[in-house]
């Protein structure tokens, strides 16, 4: 850091070496690092081919199954959009006896 500009000090790639220089991460630290696309990539093509495989048909497979917070966000989005509905005046509600009443009729 000596003999650094000012200048240099505040430049972001400069500050960064300075800071991983003076307080190196541990290896516990570097382990809980999330890995960047290029570098999951980079990993995945290092693979072998049965592997690559397997993660392929993996990553296919996640495309068709939402995450539980997905789905989760799914249905508020939809929640809020029938009360909008409701509110709006655009669906009217039906009350708890005659949703009661229709189930027990399609069930009989």
């Amino acid at each position: 850091m000596i003999g650094m500009r000012f200048n240099d000090f505040f430049d972001m790639h400069n500050w960064v070496k300075w800071v991983l220089d003076v307080f190196p991460p541990t290896s516990q630290e570097i382990l809980n690092m999330p890995m960047t696309i290029k570098q999951i990539e980079s990993e995945a093509l290092n693979l072998d081919i049965h592997s690559r495989g397997s993660l392929v048909g993996k990553l296919l497979l996640s495309l068709d199954e939402p995450t539980v917070s997905e789905v989760e966000q799914l249905w508020l989005d939809e929640a809020e959009r029938r009360l909008d509905d409701y509110r709006a005046g655009k669906v009217h509600g039906i009350s708890g006896n005659e949703v009661f009443k229709r189930a027990i009729s399609e069930l009989s």
